[in-house]
């Protein structure tokens, strides 16, 4: 037939489901994937398109047919960037680029053993390669109202295409403080994309001062205090909505088209836009219901009523956990909860990785040049579990030191430290259990690249984690990690291939699994480190994220 470049055929697994019906490339990780795997072969499938004959944009090598001149002309597969995995899909799409079509046919049809022959091992660096070679390609035959996967392509009522249209509107960020944590530093990089957008004007706002403002102002980000602190200390509906009203006339509004709340400590961001007629929308990062988080933070009960509305009232919640949003589902009465993962800048990284040398960083920061570092890395509070870090060492003092006694001295490093009563617990413990010499405590700094680039192993002990950043900077640099499995944690990594997943608060397995990576480290076994990184490159890269969080804020600006 004429333009036909590449025919593939109907492969059915032994046990008489489907192998293969064509391929699909997935918006979500960038990556190619079957389409109908596992259905029953006498399935209609949607549009009957698992028997048609009909255009895809690639098939699978395991049974191909494709023209010889074309072959020839295209060079073959690629082996070198592509010797395993990826390479059919390659040559389909350069098949394409050369103006050739490639086509399933249904009614030729085979059994398949799939990875029969080779495994089910893969290089990671073929998925890296295929996704900056293909991460921006959308596949032409595949419309983006369907889900895929799953791979029976069910319909997504979510996407807005009039979402995707550039256009002019005002951003008023909150923030609820601007310190060096993970929410503030989220919403940081969230506003900065922002306000890279044609049209679109950031102003961020937070009632706290704090370090960060410095991070928004180096990035042209107007930063201002708002008064509303006392917004979170109010113990009745009718004094909140009175101070909610005098705030809404305290200024004009004027140049606000859209409110934009961090955290579940920004809910008044939302009863403030609902006061002025406008549309808002709220992040959420904490993985407790509303009325555990006010009873943690000794807020007052009688506002549970409020916080819950806000999730109600706005256009859209948006969180970066399936776990988290499950917590707060009871509250999706209006259908706005969306799920978009987060992001991690991996060029970034790279590039400090590439300019940083680990040697005169621990020497900058007076540690052992020689020895191998064990890292926690967080704001120091009971929340991320440093007593139980704390625990884990002593216990590894006693059960583990004579196995390593031949190799380099292995040092203990928490960053993040911050005044208050948990930090004074954290180091008396520390002092009691004769551990001053074997840990170092390093207070929350605006430098923390440093210590994923001079770190050996990295490790977060939290007992509540929507989806860290620390996790997300730790895969790119490329650390081993020894992490609690709590909410969106197994989300973002793969236990036993990606981390050591560990429950939270048993400083035993905390123990066990450091034994794990440290055993790995010595042997210079990389497996888990270069298929974590490889993970965030697929599904994490900022530049693959960060529009889908641009498209929900335009769907909540028009709402």
């Amino acid at each position: 037939v004429n333009g036909v470049g590449v025919v593939g055929a109907r492969l059915l697994y032994p046990d008489g489901t489907i192998n293969h019906a064509g391929i699909s490339l997935s918006r979500q990780d960038s990556l190619p994937h079957v389409l109908f795997e596992r259905a029953q072969p006498e399935e209609l499938g949607y549009l009957f398109l698992p028997h048609a004959a009909r255009n895809v944009i690639a098939v699978t090598g395991a049974c191909l047919l494709t023209r010889t001149a074309l072959y020839r002309q295209l060079g073959g597969f690629d082996e070198g960037r592509f010797k395993v995995a990826y390479n059919d899909v390659d040559y389909c799409l350069r098949a394409a680029a050369a103006g050739a079509r490639t086509v399933v046919s249904p009614q030729a049809v085979l059994q398949h053993v799939g990875s029969a022959t080779r495994g089910r091992t893969y290089t990671e660096k073929e998925h890296i390669a295929f996704v900056e070679t293909y991460g921006a390609h959308r596949d032409r035959y595949h419309s983006e109202v369907m889900d895929f996967p799953p791979h029976e392509l069910r319909l997504n009522p979510y996407v807005h295409r009039q979402a995707r249209i550039t256009r002019p509107f005002r951003v008023l960020v909150v923030t609820h403080n601007l310190n060096f944590e993970g929410a503030p530093i989220f919403i940081f990089e969230y506003a900065r994309y922002l306000s890279e957008q044609p049209g679109v004007q950031v102003t961020v706002v937070s009632p706290q001062e704090g370090p960060l403002r410095a991070r928004f102002e180096e990035a042209a980000l107007k930063v201002g205090i708002i008064d509303a602190a006392h917004l979170l200390k109010i113990e009745s509906p009718a004094a909140f909505n009175t101070a909610i009203g005098e705030l809404a006339s305290s200024r004009s509004w004027d140049d606000v088209d859209l409110f934009v709340g961090n955290t579940t400590l920004s809910f008044w961001t939302v009863h403030l836009a609902k006061r002025l007629g406008k549309p808002s929308m709220l992040y959420i990062h904490e993985s407790n219901p509303v009325k555990k988080l006010l009873q943690t933070l000794l807020l007052p009960p009688a506002m549970t009523p409020l916080y819950e509305g806000a999730f109600q009232d706005t256009a859209r919640v948006v969180f970066t956990a399936k776990a988290t949003r499950n917590i707060f589902e009871e509250l999706n009465v209006n259908d706005n909860f969306r799920t978009l993962a987060s992001w991690v800048d991996i060029e970034r990284i790279e590039r400090f990785a590439a300019q940083s040398d680990r040697t005169p960083l621990r020497r900058k920061h007076g540690l052992d040049p020689d020895a191998v570092l064990i890292v926690n890395i967080g704001s120091v509070c009971e929340r991320k579990g440093q007593h139980i870090y704390v625990r884990a060492i002593d216990q590894f003092r006693k059960e583990l030191a004579t196995r390593y006694a031949g190799q380099k001295p292995i040092e203990f490093v928490i960053v993040g430290g911050r005044p208050g009563l948990y930090m004074e617990s954290l180091e008396q413990d520390i002092e009691l259990l004769g551990l001053t010499n074997s840990i170092r405590m390093v207070n929350e700094t605006p430098d923390i690249y440093d210590f994923y680039r001079l770190a050996d192993i990295l490790v977060c002990t939290s007992f509540e984690e929507s989806f860290p950043r620390v996790l997300l900077e730790a895969m790119v640099f490329r650390l081993p990690i020894v992490s609690t499995n709590v909410n969106g944690i197994p989300e973002m990594l793969v236990a036993n291939d990606e981390a050591h997943l560990i429950p939270a608060g048993d400083p035993f397995k905390l123990v066990d699994a450091l034994r794990k990576a440290l055993d790995d480290l010595f042997a210079g076994n990389t497996r888990m480190t270069s298929l974590a990184y490889a993970h965030a490159a697929r599904e994490f890269h900022k530049d693959r994220a960060l529009p889908r969080h641009l498209e929900v804020t335009r769907e909540a600006f028009l709402s």
